[in-house]
This record gives C-alpha cells, structure tokens and sequence, in this order.
C-alpha cells in the first residue's frame, strides 16, 4: 500500500512539474515499482522453496506446473492493465512493474496459506 501511494505521488508529481521534472518523477516512480515488484518476487520465490521440499516427486510436478501458470498468468494480466492504463505512453513500465507486484502479494498470500497447510500435523 505505501508502495501504491509513493507511485501515485510521483505520478501526480509528474503532471504538475516542467519537463525536465517530468522526466525525474517518472524515472523515480519506475524505480520505486521495480524494487516493490523485486521484493515481493523475493518473497514469492522463498515461499515457492519452501513449499517444493515438503511435496512428494509427483506433488512436486503438479506445483512447478501450477506456479509456470500463475507466472504466466501475472506476465499477461499486468500487461493488460498497464496498457489500459498507459494507453501506450512512458508510464507503461511503471504501471507494469505495480501491476506484478500487486499480483505477487496477492500469491505471497496464497503460498503462505498452502505452507501453512502442509506444516499443520493432521489427526
């Protein structure tokens, strides 16, 4: 959530300011999207560690599976979304990089779940 109103106060910062502002709010806004996006999709991978050594062989397989979906799956939305929002202009990498991150915490949440449930001992 800080993340998503540091970039909107560059976004902002960027209408407002001259061009050369522009350029700098832009560029720091960009940035601030990849290391939110770099951080969630550290977290995303430990936990995707994490799960693969407690599953059997073919629980294993299924998993990778499932996660090469999912990441094909956030690669698409983000798109999407950021070239609805963009509409093809400069800001495109910074909607895309807070696009993929939203859509990480969203499976850092789902991953935490899953180990959690395969770390609670069954009666």
């Amino acid at each position: 959530m800080k993340n998503k109103v540091l970039i909107s106060f560059y976004l902002f910062a960027c209408l407002i300011c001259i061009p050369v502002c522009h350029l700098d709010a832009a560029d720091e806004a960009t940035m601030q999207a990849e290391q939110w996006f770099l951080k969630t999709n550290k977290q995303v991978d430990s936990l995707y560690q994490k799960i693969l050594v407690k599953l059997d062989v073919k629980q294993k397989k299924i998993f990778k599976e499932s996660q090469e979906a999912w990441i094909q799956y956030r690669e698409k939305d983000a798109d999407a979304q950021a070239d609805a929002l963009a509409g093809g202009g400069s800001i495109y990498t910074t909607y895309y990089l807070g696009n993929k991150a939203e859509l990480n915490e969203e499976r850092i949440k789902a991953l935490e779940k899953f180990l959690k449930s395969l770390t609670v001992a069954l009666p």
